[in-house]
């Protein structure tokens, strides 16, 4: 099950269906057969989740490509994503030394550490969009076009 049906507990939401209509059956046949097609309908639901976000990536790329290609585009438009690629990576670098040299009072040591998390997230993001994700998010859009023909 994909980390989004985990997410939104779709494997739950069939079995608190299947309970609460307990009483609509008049055979374990006739219950299977729903139970089957709820889950086909979920699946169906986040396969399609999952290929609109595959396809988001693929689109803000194609987008980033067509404008570095583009004679017409000024320098500001050919740089602004990698102006803010060198300033997120100098903001997390600039935090990290920070917290070297200055003590974090006891009371807000769970704020640094949730603001540092997500801002470390946002280097992630940086780093996954401009260079590639993992080869695991290649062999899963690769999996996502085999299912899709």
């Amino acid at each position: 099950m994909s980390w989004l049906a985990q997410l939104f507990g779709a494997k739950d939401l069939v079995k608190e269906v299947m309970d609460g209509a307990d009483g609509l059956f008049t055979s374990k046949g006739e219950k299977k057969e729903l139970e089957i097609k709820l889950e086909q309908v979920i699946s169906d639901r986040l396969f399609k989740a999952e290929e609109m976000q595959a396809q988001d990536r693929a689109n803000a790329r194609d987008m980033n490509t067509k404008v570095q290609e583009s004679e017409n585009a000024s320098w500001l438009a050919k740089n602004t994503a990698y102006l803010l690629d060198i300033g997120v990576f100098s903001l997390v670098l600039g935090i990290i030394v920070g917290l070297f040299m200055v003590e974090v009072p006891e009371g807000n040591k769970e704020i640094v550490h949730l603001s540092v998390g997500t801002i470390l997230g946002f280097l992630a993001s940086t780093y996954a969009f401009h260079r590639g994700s993992s080869s695991g998010s290649k062999a899963k859009n690769d999996l996502l076009a085999k299912m899709k023909k």
